[in-house]
C-alpha cells in the first residue's frame, strides 16, 4: 500500500490492530479500469480554510469534502499538513488527480488513510509539479482521509480533482493485462 505509484503493484497486508479484524489478511491487485475520463470535470470546489494557518493540520480538524469536488489547498510552511475527510462506499473506486501544483517547486505527496487515521491505504509522490494520481477501491463503507504534505520541505498551492470511477465496457483499455495466482 505504501508504494508511491499505488496503481502499479499488487499488495498484501495483515491487520495487526487490536480490534475484531485482527489477523485478517487483505490482498489487493491491479484492475484494468479506464479512469482517464474520470479525472476532469466534477462539481463544486472545497478549499482548506486559508485564513487560519494550520486549521486542518490534523485528522481531527480535517476539512470535509464530497468526492466529485475539486479540493484546493496551500502548504504554507515546511512541515505543513492539510487533511481532508470524505465518505466512500465499499467497492467504489476513487480517482484523485493533482492537476495543478505551484510551479515554484511544490513536491506534493498525498495519501489516503483509513477511518482509524493510522492505516495507510494509498500514496502518490511522483515529484514536483502536477501529475500525482491515486486510483483506489475502498474496502469498506465509511470515512476516509486525504492528507497532503510538501515533500522535501517544499511549499505552495495545489488543486486535486476527485471522482468516483464509473466502470463501463472499456475495462482494461490502455492498460496492460495483469494476472496473479497464489
Amino acid at each position: 500500500f505504501n508504494r508511491e505509484r499505488g496503481i502499479t503493484f499488487p499488495a498484501i497486508a495483515v491487520d495487526r490492530g487490536t480490534g475484531t479484524y485482527r489477523s485478517r489478511v487483505y490482498v489487493t491487485w491491479n484492475e484494468g479500469i479506464n479512469f482517464y475520463d474520470d479525472v476532469s470535470g466534477g462539481t463544486g470546489s472545497i478549499s482548506e480554510p486559508l485564513a487560519e494557518v494550520g486549521l486542518n493540520d490534523a485528522f481531527t480538524t480535517a476539512t470535509t469534502f464530497t468526492v466529485n469536488n475539486t479540493v484546493r489547498g496551500q502548504l504554507g510552511y515546511p512541515g505543513d499538513f492539510d487533511h481532508f475527510k470524505f465518505t466512500a462506499t465499499q467497492g467504489q473506486t476513487g480517482v484523485f488527480y493533482v492537476d495543478s501544483a505551484d510551479a515554484g517547486g511544490l513536491d506534493l505527496a498525498f495519501r489516503v488513510f483509513c477511518s482509524d487515521t493510522t492505516t495507510r491505504l494509498a500514496v502518490s509522490n511522483p515529484g514536483p509539479g502536477a501529475g500525482s494520481l491515486i486510483v483506489f477501491t475502498f474496502p469498506a463503507t465509511g470515512n476516509y482521509y486525504l492528507r497532503c504534505a510538501g515533500f522535501s520541505s517544499s511549499v505552495g498551492g495545489y488543486r486535486i480533482r476527485t471522482k468516483f470511477s464509473v466502470t463501463g465496457p472499456e475495462r482494461a483499455r490502455d492498460h496492460r493485462d495483469i494476472f496473479i495466482s497464489s
